[in-house]
């Protein structure tokens, strides 16, 4: 698997001094650099996808309760929906 670093950063369609955000679109993709690749570390773009999967299921969750309050979503599907996000952060390791 390639690994991105910030020498490399131009292969993988980004310019890591360039940009504040921290946040690029590379290969049609959004990556979020963690720390380490913003200071020079390698990282894996395995680490890359995970915490990308992390962030949108958890702001899943937050557009399910925001659902709920506005009155579009009863509490029982709420709570299956929940759930179901939880489950994924649980495994969110696991290639899908």
């Amino acid at each position: 698997m390639p690994t991105y670093n910030a020498a490399n950063a131009k292969e993988f369609g980004d310019d890591a001094n360039s940009s504040d955000s921290g946040v690029s679109e590379a290969g049609g993709g959004i990556y979020h650099h963690t720390e380490a690749a913003m200071q020079g570390g390698n990282v894996e773009i395995d680490e890359l996808i995970i915490e990308l999967r992390h962030k949108y299921i958890t702001i899943l969750k937050s557009l399910y309760w925001e659902h709920f309050e506005e009155g579009q979503c009863q509490a029982s599907s709420v709570t299956v929906l929940i759930e179901s996000a939880d489950r994924a952060l649980d495994h969110e390791n696991v290639e899908l």
